[in-house]
């Protein structure tokens, strides 16, 4: 009979660790829920800001590519001009000089612009994958809990 009140004894203080080891596990478990759903907004937050980033550097493309277009005009005008006036074409060749490199630069900044936009929308690709990782990863740990989707009382 002592035997069976030892055991008995010892079945209830193990029973009773388990009770707070499965106590701890949710409370670590909510406190990973609560993590994700914090990353998850923030992740939001970097989408957002990463749409508003390619919205800004395609508009800044746009305007390098006409800048471009305009000095590669500018650079046709200016040898027009200068096989017509043989007297000021010293001149005329310094603006050409001017304009092509003006070009040559307006075309490095909208390659670099339009290099930034494509890197910029990977990354808003990534951070959306991310989020909806998040957010998957958030709905297992709630179904790990046992909330199934369900808001329940702490």
């Amino acid at each position: 009979a002592d035997e069976v009140h030892k055991l008995a004894e010892e079945s209830g203080r193990e029973a009773r660790n388990v009770g707070r080891s499965a106590q701890e596990t949710r409370r670590a478990l909510d406190r990973a829920a609560q993590l994700l759903e914090r990353v998850r907004g923030d992740l939001a937050d970097v989408v957002q800001s990463s749409t508003d980033w390619v919205q800004d550097l395609a508009r800044i493309a746009d305007t390098a590519a006409g800048t471009a277009r305009a000095g590669k005009r500018v650079a046709d005008l200016a040898r027009g001009i200068s096989a017509r006036a043989g007297t000021i074409s010293q001149s005329l060749d310094q603006a050409k000089a001017g304009a092509q490199a003006s070009t040559q630069e307006a075309e490095a900044v909208a390659a670099a612009a339009g290099e930034q936009v494509q890197a910029i929308q990977k990354l808003a690709r990534g951070a959306t994958e991310l989020a909806a990782l998040a957010d998957n990863l958030a709905k297992a740990v709630r179904f790990v809990r046992g909330d199934n989707g369900r808001q329940q009382g702490a």
